[in-house]
């Protein structure tokens, strides 16, 4: 097999063999010998000391693993993990000999024995977590994605060879054979470590000034685990599997020691069923795992150990015999190091490169073995001191199992929290609406966006004051901005403080009512003090309607007519209407800047208040030749009167700049009213004018506004579809109780996604074809690409707009914007995330679509090499006609006109049928140019 063979078998790109085989290398012998020298410590444990004993040595393996821990933190930040690495094979090493010598020359102490079994236990747990630590040092998150399989299989394949090699010395050979084979294997470890050294971080190192220093440093793992919630979880499965695991083994080497009295035979046992154990273990790994955590994720695939340990239990229940619990153990075995390893290893993927190394090695040694000395405290007290038979600590693994269970749905939940918390968020301005205002918490932030916030923020904390209700920490805020530059905040603080009643500036509003330059900063300072004492402020507004200064007059008639519109008998007395006509035949005579804008924008209000149909004609009239605040005040009067023969008026308002606020008034129209006037609209207007439409229902939370918004999803024109999907997206934003038809969304997904590959293939093809153009053609072919490039992030966008659709969720579009513009880092998290959030359904044809978004598939990108085949340029261009998009039409148009390429005039000619004029008329002059015959 050749080495682009080898490389494409085992997933690597270019240059990770040189990192990747030394690191599967060290693995294999680790294993190995981890397996040698555990069997080796465990039969003569067992044989000398007995199965009793085992509880009080697990006791020891939890206090010198947390001593470990300890020391191991301070390490990491001084030395390498090639260096520990070493130094922990030297230990071991070391360790071998001396208790080999004790073997050859004498009878090894109870002491001994001891020191032997914990430290091979102690071994097995470090030497694993650093090999995985290196990885994850030498490999990013994507790469070890692709190889960590490969190190798990290593791994896996270490223990089967290393079962097997000691059941065959075991029965060949003594012990001391099997003890210096592992020395050897150290020895070995230690020049593989010493070659990846290279590749590895090596940690600057720091002065040590005084003993807090190292203090902190020893303390550092528990702080940092205490203040992470999704640590605990993570932590707790390793604590339950491990105290089940425990369970298990006391329960196989109880029945194994039963079955087997000679330490030959024991030793073959377990050599045997270690090595069988790890060869399952190896199959699963190869064959299964990789499926599950596509298609089931790792949530679910951790689940896999405990729901099978937990039927293997109630089988050992019913039927206590050694066949039994080797099933136990063989689960334990077979999924604990294959598929809930890798699983288990994705899990510290999200964290930050230094919290990850802590955290692995935190949760591996110290959590590991402190489980591991409570496993020995249970078996204490259940073998013991209270002599209970192997039934209850059957039961009891059964019930930690169910626990266990529970756990790891808990954390699905929150493994994809933590990728979401990598992302990167919006600023505040966007972050803000979608704060909760009822919670406590948020209200000493809307009171500080008053005091310091923008503009834009101190509106939309304005606006939403009245659903929160009155509040003391708003109250001087509030009076502060009555003295702000901006009009509109003047008129929203006033609106605001009219529910806060011990507030008492009557004062201040009669000076803003007097001096103000806005008008209708005076007309809310007239309501304010209408509602604020309305018996007593009426009379003074009558007085006023005959007061020297006209505009105070005008004013005190607008708000008077507010006041008595439901009362004809003072609307008579008052001789209101004859008032109001007074007012718009002086609006009529006045030329501009002579107060015009600010009288007229008063007998809008007025008009508005009165709700006279008589006047609503001047509405109409006044509306397309007004400035813009005037312009504004007639939109909204006509949005709270919803009058049916405003809608025309309204709608030639979309395509100016009142086209937000026009869109918005709209949509409070009654749905028997808007929802027929926009269905003959969508039979007469222009597609111009058609993308308007859906702005208008995105402020629609209704299910028939949604059914249009979903029929326009099948619209043939992309800009349409783009403006039905953002309206859909606002209204899930904004009404989340509205719900969508989910496979209306999916087959909408599917089609955006063949879209995809079509909009990929032309691209691609044009891509290719642009470094053989002659000069003449650069510009055309450069302005085409652009174009396509421009529609296919459109339709990315549009792909992960539905999904947030059709998830019910903001976490797509989140990914998108991370995918395209976020750092190496965060986009390997969105990758990752979106994974996760995937059905297996969807999840070939999204994965392509996400990986391409952090491509440069641009002109002057250097790679372009993609996995497509390459069109025929009569067959792209073909399909570039047939996508029905004007402006890539006439692009291409351009193209063909340059090249003079007149055997596509058959291609051309039916574009002279088009709807669009300009596209005919392109359509005409290339057809002229380039077949005039």
């Amino acid at each position: 097999m050749s080495v682009p063979q080898l490389r494409r078998k085992l997933q690597m790109h270019e240059g990770e063999g040189r990192r990747l085989f030394p690191l599967l290398f060290l693995m294999f012998l680790t294993l190995t010998n981890l397996i040698l020298l555990k069997s080796t410590a465990s039969s003569l444990f067992l044989a000398e000391l007995g199965a009793e004993q085992l509880p009080i040595a697990f006791l020891w393996v939890a206090i010198t693993a947390a001593v470990s821990t300890l020391i191991f933190s301070v390490l990491t930040q001084r030395f390498s993990l090639t260096t520990l690495i070493q130094f922990t094979h030297v230990v071991t090493a070391s360790i071998t000999v001396w208790f080999m010598l004790l073997l050859k020359f004498g009878e090894p102490g109870r002491g001994q024995l001891y020191i032997f079994y914990v430290w091979s236990n102690l071994f097995g747990v470090i030497t694993v977590s650093q090999v995985y630590l290196l990885a994850g040092e030498l490999f990013g998150i994507r790469e070890a994605k692709r190889l960590f399989v490969w190190v798990g299989v290593a791994a896996i394949s270490g223990g089967v060879f290393g079962g097997y090699l000691t059941s065959v010395l075991a029965t060949f050979l003594s012990g001391t054979t099997l003890l210096s084979t592992a020395a050897g294997l150290s020895g070995a470890c230690i020049i593989a470590a010493l070659y990846l050294r290279q590749f590895s971080h090596i940690p600057q190192t720091q002065e040590v000034n005084s003993l807090s220093v190292v203090w902190r440093e020893f303390w550092y793992p528990f702080q940092y685990f205490r203040q992470s919630h999704y640590l605990h979880l993570v932590a707790g499965i390793v604590f339950l599997a491990v105290i089940v695991a425990k369970l298990v083994e006391y329960q196989y080497s109880s029945f194994a020691l039963e079955t087997y009295k000679d330490v030959e035979d024991l030793a073959a046992f377990f050599g045997f069923w270690l090595s069988t154990i790890s060869l399952l273990s190896l199959g699963v790994q190869l064959l299964f795992t990789k499926y599950a955590l596509k298609n089931i994720g790792v949530s679910k695939s951790l689940q896999m150990l405990p729901l099978g340990l937990l039927a293997a239990m109630l089988i050992l229940l019913f039927f206590p015999l050694l066949w039994a619990v080797v099933i136990a153990r063989a689960i334990d075995g077979g999924f604990k190091q294959s598929l809930h390893k890798s699983a288990f290893e994705l899990l510290l993927l999200p964290l930050p490169n230094a919290e990850k190394k802590f955290s692995k090695t935190f949760i591996d040694v110290f959590v590991d073995s402190i489980a591991t000395g409570i496993s020995g405290l249970l078996l204490i007290f259940f073998v013991r001191k209270a002599a209970l038979p192997t039934e209850a600590v059957t039961l009891l693994t059964i019930g930690l199992l169910l626990i266990w269970v529970w756990v790891t749905v808990h954390l699905g939940k929150a493994y994809l929290n933590t990728f979401r918390l990598r992302l990167n968020k919006r600023d505040i301005a966007d972050v803000v609406p979608g704060l909760s205002l009822k919670k406590s918490k948020i209200l000493p932030g809307m009171a500080k966006l008053l005091e310091e916030g923008s503009i834009s923020q101190m509106n939309y904390v304005l606006k939403k004051l009245p659903s929160v209700g009155p509040q003391d920490i708003f109250e001087q805020p509030l009076v502060h901005l009555l003295d702000h530059p901006h009009s509109e905040i003047r008129v929203r603080a006033i609106t605001c403080l009219t529910d806060y009643k011990r507030v008492r500036i009557d004062k201040k509003i009669m000076d803003l009512l007097e001096n103000d330059p806005s008008i209708s900063v005076k007309v809310e300072a007239l309501f304010y003090l209408v509602r604020r004492q309305p018996h007593q402020q009426l009379q003074q507004l009558v007085d006023f309607l005959d007061d020297e200064n006209d505009l105070l007059a005008d004013v005190a008639l607008l708000t008077l007519v507010a006041e008595v519109s439901g009362n004809p008998v003072l609307w008579e007395k008052l001789k209101i209407k004859s008032r109001l006509e007074t007012m718009i035949a002086t609006v009529s005579m006045l030329p501009s800047g002579t107060h015009r804008n600010e009288l007229q924008l008063i007998t809008v209000r007025a008009i508005e208040a009165a709700r006279e149909p008589d006047f609503f004609y001047k509405l109409e009239e006044w509306l397309p030749s007004s400035n813009f605040d005037v312009c504004k005040g007639i939109l909204q009067a006509m949005g709270n009167l919803k009058a049916e023969r405003f809608l025309p008026f309204i709608w030639d308002q979309l395509k100016k700049d009142q086209g937000v606020l026009a869109s918005n008034v709209l949509a409070a129209f009654d749905e028997d009213i808007l929802l027929p006037f926009l269905e003959e609209k969508l039979q007469k207007e222009s597609p111009e004018e058609l993308h308007l439409a859906p702005r208008i229902l995105g402020n629609l939370p209704s299910p028939k506004a949604v059914a249009f918004l979903l029929d326009w999803l099948n619209s043939p024109d992309q800009a349409i579809r783009d403006e039905a999907i953002n309206a859909l997206c606002k209204i899930q934003s904004e009404w989340p109780q509205v719900r969508f038809d989910r496979k209306r969304l999916q087959r909408q997904l599917l089609e955006e996604a063949s879209l995809f590959q079509r909009m990929l293939s032309l691209l691609y093809a044009q891509l290719q074809a642009y470094p053989n153009d002659e000069e003449h053609l650069r510009n055309a072919r450069r302005n085409l690409l652009e174009l396509l490039e421009s529609r296919l992030d459109r339709n990315i966008e549009r792909i992960f707009r539905l999904l947030d659709l059709r998830y019910s969720s903001n976490d797509f579009l989140t990914i998108y914007v991370n995918l395209k513009d976020g750092q190496p880092d965060q986009r390997s998290s969105a990758l990752e995330f979106l994974e996760n959030l995937l059905e297996p359904s969807l999840m070939k044809l999204i994965l392509p679509v996400a990986e391409l978004v952090v491509m440069d598939l641009s002109v002057n990108s250097k790679d372009k090499d993609l996995p497509l085949k390459l069109l025929e340029e009569e067959t792209c261009y073909r399909e570039i006609f047939a996508l029905n998009d004007h402006q890539l039409s006439m692009s291409l148009l351009t193209l063909i006109r340059q090249d003079k390429a007149s055997h596509y005039a058959s291609m051309v000619r039916p574009l002279l049928n088009s709807t669009q004029p300009l596209l005919r008329t392109i359509a005409q002059e290339t057809l002229e140019f380039i077949d005039p015959q």
